[in-house]
């Protein structure tokens, strides 16, 4: 069973009422610009092998916040096949500029990934990220990579017109 909640200053919509968020419809204008707030909480979803390559079990929950300059995501959740699941960690924000990856962690019975960073989206795309994993196995959230990856990453770079700059 899955929840979600909506609101925004001028409207809020409980789990089981269909609303969107919208303005206020008076004669003056709404003192702050479009807002909107979403909480999602979801319990014993699986997801079918024809989706997704194999079995996955998921429950978490994930909050989202955003305007049309600012947005931040953020939640704790497990996914994996039945009897490997993962937890899993997200922590991000950003305007139409910028990407800040604050945190993306997944932990997994033997192995772990985590990155953060930044992606610039203008005036010219970029990046600087870290990534690390430590017996990190894919295979156990996407279908048909299975390994054991160890590695510590950090890159910078943009793309320009001749092709990425790393």
């Amino acid at each position: 069973a899955a929840t979600a909640e909506a609101s925004t200053s001028a409207a809020r919509a409980a789990p089981d009422e269909a609303t969107a968020p919208t303005r206020p419809q008076s004669g003056t204008p709404s003192p702050e610009p479009f807002h909107a707030k979403l909480n999602v909480q979801w319990k014993e979803v699986e997801l079918p092998k024809e989706w997704v390559g194999q079995p996955l079990a998921t429950h978490g929950e994930m909050n989202v916040a955003g305007s049309p300059a600012t947005f931040t995501a953020g939640g704790n959740m497990v996914l994996g096949p039945p009897d490997q699941p993962a937890d899993i960690t997200l922590d991000i924000d950003g305007t139409p500029e910028r990407i800040h990856v604050k945190r993306i962690d997944v932990v997994q019975k033997a192995g772990r990934l985590n990155a953060n960073g930044t992606v610039n989206l203008k005036p010219r795309i970029g990046w600087q990220f870290a990534a690390h994993a430590q017996d990190f196995n894919p295979g156990a959230l996407v279908s048909g990579w299975p390994g054991k990856l160890g590695f510590a990453l950090d890159t910078k770079g943009e793309l320009q017109e001749k092709g990425p700059n790393a």
